[in-house]
């Protein structure tokens, strides 16, 4: 099983937007839209390479690959 590790960017961007949904749809919104991002991500620590390769960091030498929660992309790496 994986362990989620979340950078600071990423925590920093994901409360970035949960409060931009907060501002201008409201708190339940909001609520939800954070729930169904982290169900997502919770779903990677039994299956970690799920998700799609992201090409445009193809040149790296760690695998991205994302998933898509709405209109949300949520990056990813696994080792």
């Amino acid at each position: 099983m994986a362990k989620i590790i979340w950078t600071n960017k990423a925590f920093g961007q994901l409360e970035r937007a949960i409060n931009y949904i907060r501002k201008e749809q409201g708190l339940s919104y909001a609520e939800i839209v954070l729930n169904k991002i982290l169900e997502k991500i919770t779903l990677l620590e039994s299956s970690p390479e799920m998700g799609t390769l992201e090409p445009l960091l193809s040149h790296n030498k760690i695998e991205y690959r994302f998933l898509f929660v709405w209109c949300f992309k949520v990056f990813f790496s696994f080792s």
